[in-house]
């Protein structure tokens, strides 16, 4: 079983925070008139806490066997800011200040996890983004001495955190505009391409909300037999770091192993919050 910083990192990717850098934004719909351009406006001098909850449900089979791990509910804390701003970009240092677990039946596995989870207290690092959420600039540390197996399973939240802000298009749109961002998921044995949907429900001066849905794109994902899909609803404030969500996503995959069928599914629902 993959560890559960890495089932952690993976459900933070998908589809709230974007996954690797993408190659642009492409505008599906316009939506309804009036219609402007979504632009970040940034202030400096903000902070913000933030509160990620993750409840995952994992199941595994081979076979004719099948598992499902009772994995317990993960906690993670982060602090941004304060932000400065230069040249219509906002640029701010981000923490993890907490984590912590609930729930759970195994008592063996939650202390597993408590214990890995542990070591990404204490991660840092610097991102920069334009007015339309284009990331300019990002660096992540993990604290002094982390091991180089949390290192590695680590990638993704460091991938994920490059997009706290949502990424807006170039082009004016208005209520029910669609825009779509493709990215590239890293997986253990193969790379696939994801498509993630925005739609703008409702707009209301600086505050917007948005539906999410997630789509894999890629016809053929190597010897793995890939699915990824998601959809949720999250609400943003232009100028500020504020942000509320949910999101639910399923990834699974199948292959043959010496038993015969091999498959792995994860469900994960989400919630980010001001903390």
């Amino acid at each position: 079983m993959r560890s559960l910083v890495a089932v952690l990192v993976l459900t933070l990717a998908l589809p709230s925070l974007a996954l690797a850098q993408g190659s642009g934004v492409t505008v599906l719909e316009a939506g309804a008139a009036p219609q402007a351009p979504l632009r970040h406006r940034f202030q400096a001098g903000q902070t913000q806490a933030v509160r990620l909850r993750v409840q995952t449900e994992m199941r595994m089979s081979a076979g004719e066997q099948s598992q499902t791990v009772p994995m317990p509910i993960l906690r993670l804390d982060l602090r941004f800011g304060p932000t400065t701003v230069a040249n219509a970009r906002l640029r701010y240092p981000y923490e993890v200040t907490d984590v912590g677990i609930s729930g759970g039946e195994d008592p063996a596995l939650n202390e597993r996890v408590a214990t890995q989870i542990r070591g990404l207290v204490g991660a840092r690092g610097i991102a920069e983004v334009d007015a339309r959420g284009d990331v300019v600039e990002f660096t992540y540390e993990l604290p002094e001495g982390a091991s180089p197996e949390l290192e590695s399973q680590s990638r993704m939240l460091r991938d994920s955190l490059t997009r706290m802000l949502p990424r807006f298009p170039e082009e004016p749109v208005g209520v029910g505009a669609r825009w779509r961002i493709v990215d590239d998921l890293a997986l253990p044995s193969t790379t696939v391409r994801v498509g993630t949907t925005y739609r703008l429900v409702s707009r209301d001066g600086d505050r917007i909300e948005l539906e999410v849905t997630t789509a894999i794109l890629d016809e053929d994902a190597g010897s793995a037999d890939v699915e990824v899909s998601g959809s949720g609803r999250l609400r943003f404030q232009i100028g500020t770091l504020r942000m509320i969500g949910r999101v639910q996503t399923v990834a699974s995959a199948s292959m043959r192993g010496p038993r015969g069928p091999m498959r792995m599914r994860i469900r994960t629902r989400m919630q980010v919050a001001p903390n």
